[in-house]
């Protein structure tokens, strides 16, 4: 590699100095040349006036013998030979396994999907039967809408906890007794869950208003369908409690006692 004079300290010949910048702001492919010479033999310094007379004279010469062109080709092949490969964009059938997954994790996600089918996607739900585009615009669309939630500082966010690990066995329901004792008991738990409930309500926590409408859906299956009801007019059809917020849980809680 040819050795640079030190900076302000070139010692070129002023005339090769304004032939070479005559040249670059004239020729687009000159100065590509140039570029291309100084990568490879001043160690990437373009300014003529850090070289001597005997540096620009040898660029002039292999300028004017077109060697430069040959230099600057194998040096684009040997920059391709040592880039890696592009990854290859998921096909079809991994985008549609997406999907699929994502559907049956999330509930947000499923009826985001069930929304988003039958809004642009002529209500097909199995994303098998959709093109690579249509489901790459959902995969969009959602990372779209979860930057910008994501970005405002006045977003609410429902934060879900991951399932156990294990399965909890499900308790044992004790005998109720005959009808008429079944209906004396359950309209007994529905009394007292409401008395509990209306003691206090500005301090009641999510998960104290949650237990609360699980109860509800246990002790009666009036309410389990009522929730339900709620749940899709109001809610998404999200029906666990938890993933509500709380002013949620107390407007159903109100709905309750107004048809007691």
């Amino acid at each position: 590699m040819i050795q640079l004079a030190a900076p302000g300290q070139g010692t070129a010949d002023p005339a090769l100095v304004e032939r070479v910048k005559a040249l670059c702001r004239s020729d687009v492919t000159a100065k590509s040349q140039w570029c291309t010479w100084c990568d490879a033999n001043v160690g990437g310094t373009k300014d003529p006036t850090r070289m001597d007379t005997q540096t620009l004279q040898q660029f002039f010469h292999e300028y004017e013998n077109g060697t430069i062109s040959a230099l600057a080709a194998a040096m684009q092949a040997s920059n391709s030979a040592s880039r890696p490969p592009p990854k290859a964009m998921p096909e079809q059938h991994e985008l549609a396994e997406v999907i699929k997954i994502g559907q049956r994790v999330s509930v947000s996600w499923k009826n985001a999907w069930v929304l988003f089918c039958k809004e642009k996607g002529n209500g097909v739900y199995d994303p098998v039967k959709h093109q690579k585009e249509f489901l790459q615009s959902y995969l969009e669309f959602l990372g779209a809408h979860g930057a910008n939630a994501l970005q405002d500082p006045h977003a609410a966010f429902m934060m879900t906890t991951p399932p156990q690990a294990t399965m909890v066995p499900p308790p044992k329901r004790p005998c109720l007794g005959t009808p008429q004792q079944q209906h004396s008991g359950v309209q007994d738990a529905v009394s007292h869950t409401f008395e509990a409930w209306t003691t206090d309500t500005s301090e009641s926590t999510l998960a104290e208003l949650a237990e609360e409408v699980k109860k509800l859906q246990r002790v009666d299956p009036m309410r389990k369908r009522q929730w339900s009801e709620f749940c899709d007019l109001h809610g998404g059809g999200v029906k666990d409690p938890m993933r509500h917020n709380v002013e949620m849980l107390q407007a159903f809680m109100q709905q309750c006692a107004s048809t007691t």
